[in-house]
């Protein structure tokens, strides 16, 4: 992979991928801006295999609820290989405390208008999640919403799920 396409940033992006995969120079499914979830998406692509993962997001690439989709499964994933590696890679810990402050301030700092256009369910459940990641008490939700956090936890759900929880809001 040619990487002088990228600037410094993403080239940095590209390592950090590249770091939590054990393996260099693939193209990654996934890039983030922020040194935990890159880390994450690359235990992802050396816990699930490159082709597994990218199939998972396939199957509801062009979907209208994509976009949901998408934060979902990044939920569940980064669950699965946060515990799976928190033994080998201790620093996980501080990463993904620094990652959730960082998510939770980025939400409060968005006025009422950007609110607005977000999925709103989707970010609800978000912001449970990363308070819980922190320690905070879990948020109270009606039932439905409940049950999908919970549930949830350490599973990739087949697109029936996905479509069980876009249709039932």
């Amino acid at each position: 992979m040619n990487t002088e396409q990228f600037g410094a940033a993403g080239r940095r992006a590209l390592n950090q991928v590249w770091n939590g995969a054990g393996e260099y120079g693939f193209q990654p499914v996934f890039v983030s801006n922020t040194l935990y979830m890159n880390t994450i998406a690359g235990l992802a692509e050396e816990f699930f295999g490159k082709e597994a993962l990218q199939a998972l997001f396939d199957t509801w690439e062009g979907d209208i609820w994509q976009g949901t989709y998408d934060r979902f499964a990044w939920l569940l994933i980064e669950q699965t290989v946060y515990r799976r590696n928190l033994p080998l890679r201790p620093a996980l810990e501080d990463l993904r405390r620094d990652y959730a402050d960082f998510f939770l301030d980025s939400l409060e700092r968005r006025s009422r208008s950007e609110n607005m256009g977000k999925a709103l369910l989707c970010e609800s459940l978000q912001r449970a999640y990363w308070r819980e990641a922190l320690g905070h008490r879990e948020c109270s939700f009606p039932r439905r919403q409940s049950s999908i956090l919970k549930s949830g936890r350490g599973q990739i759900w087949s697109r029936r799920h996905w479509e069980s929880i876009s249709w039932n809001f």
